[in-house]
């Protein structure tokens, strides 16, 4: 479930991110990123948004065993009810810009990618939450009836007027509005 996503640096709101993210960068290993827009997969940086700005982060949240996989995606559903992430859901969460976002339908032994975007590209955010050494998952939830022949799970999406509730306050707050912005633009 969204194992990739695509952020179009040619877009004028994504352009302000970097600047800002790289401004506010924390790590020093994250110096030389150079970003050419495209697809972006697990285990890369980019720009995500705190209540404290933009700032880069690494896409795979640690899990609690040393022997298991990061974390890319996290069910929105019970994420607070669990010991990996629930810190997290109280205090970090974050944002992720995104102009698409991609699932794969299996048919017969293969796998169909699908690009979801808003009709016209624009920006959108992708929910998620960051580890303490600011690493980050995107929140899933059941994919709405439309999209469920493709795929089963689909990102948790925030409205751009709901950012600020989302990064600042109580994450139960939002409950009712995790979040569908899916079922009147997605295309």
């Amino acid at each position: 479930m969204c194992g990739k996503f695509f952020v179009d640096y040619d877009d004028e709101k994504a352009k302000k991110l970097i600047e800002e993210a790289f401004k506010n960068k924390r790590k020093k290993e994250y110096e030389q990123i150079h970003f050419f827009g495209g697809e972006v997969f697990p285990g890369m940086a980019v720009p995500v948004i705190c209540k404290d700005g933009a700032t880069l982060m690494k896409w795979g949240f640690p899990p609690l065993l040393a022997d298991k996989k990061d974390h890319i995606n996290i069910r929105s559903e019970t994420a607070a009810n669990l010991k990996t992430f629930s810190e997290a859901m109280i205090s970090r969460r974050c944002v992720i810009p995104a102009n698409a976002y991609y699932e794969w339908q299996r048919l017969d032994n293969k796998k169909i990618p699908y690009e979801f975007t808003l009709t016209d590209r624009e920006l959108f955010y992708l929910a998620g939450l960051f580890s303490s050494d600011e690493k980050f998952a995107i929140l899933t939830k059941e994919a709405i009836p439309k999209f469920m022949p493709i795929h089963h799970r689909m990102p948790v999406i925030i409205p751009e007027y709901l950012l600020n509730d989302w990064l600042s306050k109580s994450y139960s707050c939002m409950q009712e509005s995790l979040i569908d912005l899916h079922e009147k633009v997605f295309k």
